[in-house]
C-alpha cells in the first residue's frame, strides 16, 4: 500500500505523463508541487521515486543530482484510477 506522498507524487507524474513516454522531471520542482500538502523536499522526493519504482509504479529511465527520466507503468495508473473510483 502506498503512503500518501507516494500517491500525490504518482499523481503529478500520471499529470504529465499523458501519453506512455518518458518525462523529464526535475526534483526541486516535483517537491514544489507537494510542499502545499507536504513537507518534502528533493530528497524526500527521491526516495518516494525510488519506492515506486521499486513496486513497479513507476519506470526510471536515468537519475541524477537535479533530475530523473521517468513514466508511471500501467500498475501506477492503474493504482491513481482505482483512488478515484474510491474517493
Amino acid at each position: 500500500m502506498l503512503d500518501e506522498r507516494s500517491l500525490a507524487l504518482l499523481d503529478v507524474i500520471n499529470g504529465v505523463c499523458t501519453d506512455s513516454g518518458y518525462k523529464i522531471f526535475d526534483l526541486s520542482e516535483l517537491a514544489g508541487a507537494l510542499s502545499s500538502r507536504f513537507n518534502i523536499d528533493a530528497d524526500g522526493v527521491r526516495e518516494c521515486v525510488k519506492n515506486l519504482s521499486y513496486h513497479e509504479y513507476l519506470s526510471v529511465k536515468y537519475e541524477d543530482e537535479r533530475e530523473i527520466c521517468a513514466r508511471p507503468l500501467s500498475k501506477g495508473r492503474l493504482a491513481f484510477e482505482n483512488r478515484i473510483d474510491q474517493e
